[in-house]
């Protein structure tokens, strides 16, 4: 499958080939993209680059603070949300667990803690609860940049995992769109907030594996009047950049109704 982008983020994605494959040598299985931009939905000003890494050995610290440092300066190209990216080795895979161990995680969030000088890279026993929502997500519509193919490196991961993974997100999210409990962290701005809300729902009613738009557009049909109008204000967010003021209110009665949809 041919990717569709903009040449600045091919260039980008052909860097972080380079790199890693640079960084790990003989010890890299591929690199596999997912979230918006390999199912066609990528907003250079709404969206990050997603992608994970498969190694066949776990990482020394040392490798760990050379991914670091190369992600660091890759994102000096990158959007405006910059990158997601993990790290896990082949045996992980083999032997899935939930929540899932890795070996490394990368995000904008996490610039700072690594530039700063007291990030410790022998910490072990990492886990990520999201990572089985990604591998879902990849082997559904990922895309491999570098390296195996999708069906032989990465299992079926059980629906439950990943029903259990994106549950944990929407608690969160309804969490924060309450006025007491408001973040102005990146995740839980409104736009993220309601499609990822749209997103779960449509997982759970239709068995639909979505990016935010395409959730959003979704719930669009079955939707209230009043939830339409929240809806249509993310989703012109989202694919527009059309930035507007937001009503918490209504934003908290969308996540209360929203919240009677779910199993939470």
């Amino acid at each position: 499958m041919q990717l569709e982008a903009p040449h600045e983020i091919l260039q980008l994605l052909s860097d972080i080939v380079t790199e890693c494959r640079c960084l790990l040598g003989d010890d890299l299985v591929g690199i596999y993209l997912h979230g918006s931009l390999a199912m066609g939905c990528f907003n250079p000003d709404a969206s990050d680059v997603d992608f994970l890494v498969v190694t066949k050995t776990k990482l020394p610290p040392e490798k760990r603070k050379e991914l670091a440092q190369a992600m660091i300066r890759l994102s000096a190209h990158a959007p405006r949300k910059g990158l997601e990216m993990s790290v896990i080795t082949q045996g992980e895979l083999l032997d899935f667990k939930h929540p899932t161990p890795y070996e490394f995680h990368f995000s904008t969030d996490w610039i700072e803690r690594y530039q700063d000088g007291t990030f410790d890279y022998s910490r072990e026993n990492l886990v990520d609860g999201d990572l089985a929502g990604h591998l879902t997500v990849i082997k559904a519509r990922g895309m491999v940049l570098y390296g195996q193919a999708i069906d032989a490196t990465f299992p079926n991961i059980p629906m439950q995992y990943y029903t259990d993974s994106i549950l944990e997100d929407a608690r969160a999210i309804l969490q924060n769109l309450s006025s007491s409990n408001s973040s102005t962290s990146d995740w839980a701005t409104p736009v993220y907030s309601v499609l990822n809300l749209c997103r779960v729902r449509a997982f759970l009613e239709a068995g639909l594996i979505t990016s935010k738009r395409e959730g959003g557009e979704w719930a669009l049909q079955h939707a209230t009047p009043f939830q339409v109008g929240i809806m249509r204000q993310a989703l012109a967010e989202y694919v527009n950049s059309q930035k507007e003021e937001w009503n918490q209110q209504a934003l908290e009665r969308f996540g209360q109704e929203m919240s009677a949809l779910l199993p939470l």
